[in-house]
């Protein structure tokens, strides 16, 4: 559709004409948030999205799209803001499984853990049913470098304590180690990692041994 609007202005004007008239008319603000975020206009895009919200206060998808606008614009200034839309946008226990897997980083972040904990568990008794493509998939990595001590090890997996977040133990699948062999990593070893999230909650990835 961006690519469509791109070389179609009178169409991207025609749409505002129409939400203009009918702020309630969420298929049409969300195409305009889409067009406007392709465009990197972030402050007509919100400005969009909120008047869509003030019109229809228990939209669950136009919560989630305020609240990833604002998580593209500048995470760290709005989390506040983004956590009470992701809290809305699952007001209803929708099936949008990437809403709750941002809503429980968002809360992990914050150090919210009890909070985060029931939104993974959810999801984790869901699991079973999800498709495959979204089960494992790793979603919204944290733009930060973290380090840990290996506490258990298995064939496939391990556990990583991590002291600064309260010593929570971080699950590592062995897919997600950038070592050349896994076996390379054992019990008590330092190791460096990103975090991102599956259904099942934090997960460590580009794991490395510190050196």
């Amino acid at each position: 559709l961006a690519e469509i609007l791109e070389d179609s202005q009178r169409l991207f004007e025609a749409l505002k004409k129409v939400f203009a008239i009918n702020p309630r008319n969420s298929f049409i603000a969300i195409r305009l948030v889409k067009y406007l975020k392709y465009k990197q206009l972030y402050e007509e895009a919100l400005n969009i999205i909120d008047k869509a919200i003030e019109a229809n206060h228990s939209d669950c998808k136009l919560h989630y799209i305020k609240a990833l606008l604002l998580f593209e614009f500048d995470e760290e200034k709005y989390r506040e803001t983004i956590i009470n839309h992701l809290s809305k946008s699952i007001i209803d226990n929708t099936a949008n499984i990437s809403a709750q897997i941002l809503y429980g980083r968002e809360l992990f972040i914050n150090n919210d853990y009890p909070e985060a904990l029931q939104i993974f568990d959810k999801l984790g008794n869901s699991y079973e049913y999800a498709h495959e493509n979204v089960k494992n998939k790793l979603l919204f990595p944290i733009d930060k470098l973290y380090s840990g001590v290996v506490v258990s090890k298995d064939y496939t997996y391990c556990f990583i304590e991590v002291n600064e977040l309260s010593n929570k133990q971080i699950f590592a699948y062995h897919k997600n180690s950038t070592e050349n062999n896994w076996n390379n990593i054992q019990t008590r070893d330092f190791v460096n990692f990103n975090i991102a999230f599956t259904m099942r909650g934090p997960s460590a990835t580009n794991i490395i041994i510190s050196r």
